[in-house]
């Protein structure tokens, strides 16, 4: 099938392109969501991350990673 003959909802499921050429766009919504996820984690007390099973260095560490360092399957 071409492009010209696909609709409207296909060819935005396909993402943006520029004179045919695929454009990969940053993932904002995903990193502003990633960092707000660690700063939280970040401030968790020692407490509530033992409640939850996680080593406060890992949760320091996981806080201080960047925003555009996403998780795998992110």
């Amino acid at each position: 099938m071409t492009s010209h003959a696909l609709s409207l909802t296909e060819r935005a499921a396909e993402g943006p392109t520029f004179m045919g050429l695929k454009l990969r766009v940053p993932p904002f919504g995903k990193w502003i969501a990633v960092s707000r996820e660690r700063s939280r984690l970040g401030r968790l007390p020692a407490e509530q991350l033992r409640d939850m099973g996680i080593d406060l260095e890992a949760a320091r560490r996981e806080a201080a990673r960047p925003f555009w360092d996403l998780p795998a399957g992110r």
